[in-house]
């Protein structure tokens, strides 16, 4: 919703994180076993918990990085990505009219570019 109501972007570092999870009230941990493997949306708000096992544990977090803006609004919804189709299901809608209102910028190297 932040970004939906904020469409110049949000340049990294600059997303208001406490503030967003102050809002929300439904959190979910989740734990896994040795070599398991979570595949989160990459608006989801997450964060770390403490290590008391004493025993090392590792995270990897790798930026998802689009090669254009997503359009929410296609005029064929087979067309929608599948990042396309879990924001508008977060979203409750089967279409959003988002319009950027600053020319799209990646902080990040697309891989194979």
């Amino acid at each position: 919703q932040y970004l939906a109501d904020h469409p110049e972007g949000c340049p990294p570092g600059e997303m208001p994180f406490k503030e967003i999870a102050q809002r929300c009230g439904d959190f979910v941990e989740i734990t896994g076993e040795v070599g398991d493997f979570l595949i989160l949306h990459p608006f989801m708000l997450h964060s770390s918990s403490s290590n008391l096992s004493g025993q090392p544990r590792w995270m990897t977090n790798p930026p998802v990085v689009l090669k254009e803006p997503m359009d929410l609004n296609r005029e064929d919804v087979s067309k929608f990505s599948l990042l396309e189709q879990a924001t508008l299901r977060a979203l409750g809608v089967e279409r959003y009219d988002f319009r950027p209102t600053a020319p799209y910028e990646a902080y990040w190297d697309v891989v194979g570019e």
